[in-house]
């Protein structure tokens, strides 16, 4: 039996992402791991800014233009908007990052559109490079995706500006999915009503 509770963020769903559904990725001492999550379809994926989420330094980074799209976000993850960018990248301590989960160790190709110049740091896994800025797009390419969950992350190493979206493609993305939403047994906070007590709250 798999107790869960709801965490992370929301959608604009392209073509390639199939709709937002409750994925299995593993089991750990019993529990299921559970996430909300779109499959990948074709061997392509766009990551928007609304499928993202901040780490390291993140006070400055924002996400920018949001527009109500009630119909794209049905479980509300991100208060039914999309979002145009993430704004505000500017040190190395940043990170932007999208949780996927691959299903084999085959190669992986990304172009990411940004406004801004100078170059940006794309980590998947252990494995990172360094790629420039140039005409409003930086190219990257991964041979070996890992198999399993992972994170496309990406930081500013001499980069001032805004990331619009990533398209990923190739055999790496057989599979494969974006994952949105985790349950999490540990988050799970409840409590007991009785007409004749007050709440006792357990956690």
């Amino acid at each position: 039996m798999c107790l869960v509770a709801l965490v992370l963020s929301g959608t604009r769903c392209p073509a390639e992402l199939e709709a937002l559904a409750p994925e299995k990725i593993n089991e750990v001492d019993g529990i299921e791991r559970v996430y909300i999550a779109h499959r990948i379809s074709n061997e392509k994926g766009k990551l928007l800014p609304e499928h993202c989420f901040f780490s390291g330094d993140s006070k400055k980074l924002k996400l920018s233009g949001p527009t109500k799209v009630p119909a794209a976000d049905p479980l509300n993850l991100n208060g039914g908007n999309s979002y145009r960018s993430v704004d505000g990248l500017q040190s190395p301590d940043q990170r932007v990052v999208w949780p996927l989960w691959f299903s084999s160790e085959t190669a992986l190709h990304g172009l990411l559109v940004a406004k801004g110049s100078g170059s940006l740091k794309v980590s998947l896994g252990a494995s990172a490079q360094t790629v420039s800025v140039e005409g409003g797009v930086a190219v990257f390419k991964f041979e070996r995706a890992p198999k399993g969950e992972s994170e496309l992350r990406v930081s500013p190493t001499a980069f001032s500006g805004s990331i619009e979206r990533v398209e990923l493609e190739g055999p790496a993305l057989k599979e494969a999915k974006l994952l949105r939403a985790r349950w999490r047994p540990a988050a799970i906070h409840s409590s007991f009503i009785s007409s004749n007590f007050t709440a006792r709250p357990t956690h």
